[in-house]
């Protein structure tokens, strides 16, 4: 008869220990869905940030692939008016268009 009021214990602090458990295993739970959600934040942030960094990359090689037809064009022009120049220089001392004093 007095093993009773001690296994009434002993059982009632076994389910505190239960319900402390079971508190402690449903915070465990909300913190890893905490987490999870900061994963796929932060996951979708660096492939936000990813696609940001190749546009960038694209921008740049566009901007030097502008740059070299603007260079080749301009010696195109450099080139097409040393030919003018020399063409006129040529036009000028030809004897035929020399004028005769």
């Amino acid at each position: 008869d007095q093993s009773r009021p001690l296994r009434k214990q002993q059982v009632d602090h076994v389910q505190k220990l239960l319900d402390k458990c079971e508190s402690i295993h449903n915070l465990l739970k909300s913190k890893i869905n905490t987490f999870k959600e900061y994963e796929q934040k932060f996951k979708k942030q660096l492939e936000k940030q990813n696609q940001l960094q190749e546009q960038e990359q694209e921008l740049e090689k566009q901007k030097q692939k502008d740059l070299e037809l603007v260079k080749q064009q301009q010696q195109q022009e450099k080139a097409k008016q040393m030919n003018l120049d020399e063409l006129w220089k040529k036009l000028t001392l030809h004897p035929k268009f020399q004028i005769s004093e």
